[in-house]
């Protein structure tokens, strides 16, 4: 079983992947990434655990879209924290642009 410490550790160290997952997700033609991506991630219950996924979710619009439509993953009554409540709190972290110049590492 992988500890909290080393998924934020993961979670610290891959950021850019996360960032592209995220700017990928928000880009008008891709439409169904940011559910891909969710199902990839949330299949692992550690990653859901952590009370910062629901930070993730709203970075690649998915928390915009539970809050939209009342409908929400199976993970919501599944995790040790008020799922719902961490994603309300989180609801205004932007997305991520597609090929937006303001990424890290990303050249002017």
């Amino acid at each position: 079983m992988t500890s909290r410490s080393e998924i934020g550790a993961w979670i610290t160290e891959n950021e850019h992947l996360l960032s592209g997952l995220a700017a990928i997700a928000s880009a008008p033609s891709e439409p169904r990434v940011a559910v891909l991506a969710f199902e990839n991630l949330s299949s692992d219950p550690e990653m859901r655990n952590d009370v910062r996924f629901p930070r993730l979710c709203a970075r690649l619009g998915l928390v915009e879209l539970w809050t939209a439509t009342g409908r929400w993953p199976d993970c919501a009554d599944e995790v040790p924290y008020a799922f719902r409540g961490e994603c309300e709190r989180v609801r205004g972290v932007p997305k991520e642009a597609f090929g937006s110049s303001t990424r890290r590492g990303a050249s002017a």
